[in-house]
């Protein structure tokens, strides 16, 4: 469906001449299809006005960069969504202790995009100022950096609840309320990717200051388990509700009915009641997502739970200990580096006695945890008893503040706190 002005979908955008390179990577995970018209009308003009507001605030860009091209961050080429690898680029010159393979890695991962090459105006003093302004306070602030996000989620829920009834409303109230959710796009955009640019240019940083040890995956082992993925809410969910049924004989007879209509048959069921309960609270959190969830033409978890019961499906056949929750990492790694929850706690006698990795978070602090590190009481041999690598060495040490107790997992000995 082309345009009558030269594009080649009615949904293109003009591209940027000042940052003319775009490419799929990441946006293409979360937008792998065709843009929809309905879905360019209601979000894209909205989601550019969020994204060309996290830009200016953060010094990349100023306002005469947005002259002759319709999204800068973004693009839209073909009917599908594309982003700006030039951008991104151009925070390696303004932020310091980053270059232009991080943000490459960080934003769109592997690529054979051309090599940057330093325009005048990358550096900009003011800019800079203000990306150093934004990051300090995200390094040192940051309750009061995510504290505007937080309340425009409350914001947005309140708006949510004072809709009224889709089954009750006539054609023009529904075609006012689509209309009225570009504001809240736009609101939503900025928050989305100013807690992204927070996260990825500290995660880089992080990745900076590790790159000694020669660790693979070490940033993703200290950074897991802390519970602060949004995005994770969904799939956690879904396994607790898929352990549900994986728990119950009722639930497991009707999941394995492969006839349509499952959910009726759920609903209908009255020893299914938790389940149901778990499942509704569900889709009032996450009742608008689903896949392809940007494009207002896919179907929702809320518009079609079949979908939702599909996953839950699928998830209730792993074992009870496929997939667990990773543990902060001042509580302990495993060798391996991937995480462990200890089925008796971080201070029960089980936990101490087999010296596993638990699940708690009142642990004690990285840099208390780290002087622990650095000699065993017990046997006196102090860093050299444990491995040379710092990971290694970590996961050789069980720290918890509920076990007050300090153990050596080479020696086997533990000494009280």
């Amino acid at each position: 469906m082309g345009a009558t002005d030269g594009r080649l979908y009615v949904t293109d955008t003009t591209p940027s001449e000042r940052f003319p390179i775009y490419c799929r990577g990441n946006v293409g995970e979360v937008f792998p299809n065709v843009m929809t018209p309905m879905t360019s009308s209601l979000f894209q003009d909205a989601a550019s006005g969020g994204q060309e507001r996290t830009l200016l605030e953060f010094g990349m860009v100023s306002a005469e960069h947005f002259v002759g091209a319709d999204s800068v961050l973004t693009g839209v080429f073909g009917g599908y969504l594309y982003g700006n690898v030039s951008l991104g680029r151009v925070a390696s010159a303004r932020v310091p202790g980053l270059s232009a393979a991080d943000i490459d890695r960080e934003m769109f991962g592997l690529s054979d995009a051309p090599p940057p090459v330093r325009q005048r105006g990358d550096r900009d003093l003011r800019g800079s100022a203000r990306a150093a302004r934004q990051m300090t306070r995200a390094l040192f602030r940051p309750r009061s950096a995510a504290a505007p996000a937080t309340a425009a989620r409350a914001e947005v829920a309140a708006w949510r609840a004072a809709l009224p009834p889709i089954e009750s409303s006539d054609q023009e109230t529904l075609i006012d309320l689509a209309a009225g959710v570009s504001p809240w796009v736009e609101r939503m955009m900025y928050h989305l990717l100013f807690v992204s640019a927070f996260s990825g240019l500290t995660r880089s940083m992080v990745e900076r200051l590790v790159a000694r040890f020669d660790e693979p995956g070490l940033v993703n082992t200290l950074s897991a388990g802390l519970g602060t993925i949004e995005s994770a809410r969904p799939a956690n969910e879904l396994w607790r509700l898929g352990r549900l049924v994986a728990a119950s004989p009722t639930l497991t007879a009707l999941f394995d009915d492969d006839s349509p209509g499952l959910s009726t048959r759920v609903r209908a069921e009255r020893r299914a009641e938790g389940f149901n309960a778990g499942f509704d609270a569900f889709l009032e959190a996450h009742g608008a997502r689903g896949p392809d969830e940007w494009e207002l033409a896919s179907p929702t978890w809320g518009d079609r739970p079949e979908i939702a019961l599909a996953a839950i499906d699928r998830l209730r056949w792993p074992p009870p200990t496929a997939i667990r929750a990773a543990p902060r990492i001042a509580c302990a790694m495993s060798a391996s580096g991937a995480s462990q929850r200890s089925a008796g706690g971080c201070g029960s006698a089980s936990a101490r006695s087999s010296r596993v990795p638990c699940d708690r978070r009142r642990c004690s602090p990285p840099s208390e945890r780290r002087r622990r590190l650095r000699s065993c009481a017990p046997c006196s041999r102090g860093s050299r008893h444990l491995p040379n690598s710092p990971a290694e060495r970590m996961s050789r040490m069980t720290t918890c503040s509920s076990s007050r107790s300090t153990s050596c997992l080479s020696c086997s000995r533990t000494r009280p706190r």
